[in-house]
């Protein structure tokens, strides 16, 4: 969301230093990196948005999604070569945190069929 904030600032900004520079020829380059801000931070949101839709559906209790495990590792393979270091790390505790939580479901079931 802070990449959507910040688009209408940055584009001014860019517009002044362009012009304080003498170089408004380059004016339209400032308007294609916005863009392209907007289009990563469109694919974040989505990402996010998929992500919890995703988590909502599967999370029922005792119930393990192997599709949620791979999505969450694409997702911070993603944050990762993209450098986007929050969701990097919010991606790894989700991702840890499920990890954990599947491995207590199979001890859990693995213990109940020994008795």
């Amino acid at each position: 969301m802070t990449l959507f904030m910040y688009s209408p600032w940055f584009r001014n900004a860019g517009y002044d230093v362009l012009e304080r520079a003498g170089r408004m020829s380059s004016a339209s380059l400032v308007g294609q990196v916005a863009s392209i801000v907007n289009l990563y931070a469109s694919a974040l949101l989505v990402i996010g948005v998929v992500s919890f839709l995703l988590a909502a559906l599967t999370m029922r209790p005792g119930t393990i999604s192997r599709g949620l495990t791979v999505w969450l590792s694409v997702a911070l393979m993603f944050s990762l070569l993209t450098a986007d270091w929050v969701s990097l790390a919010l991606y790894s505790v989700t991702l840890a945190l499920y990890v954990a939580r599947n491995k207590a479901i199979r001890a859990q079931r693995t213990a109940v069929g020994q008795q």
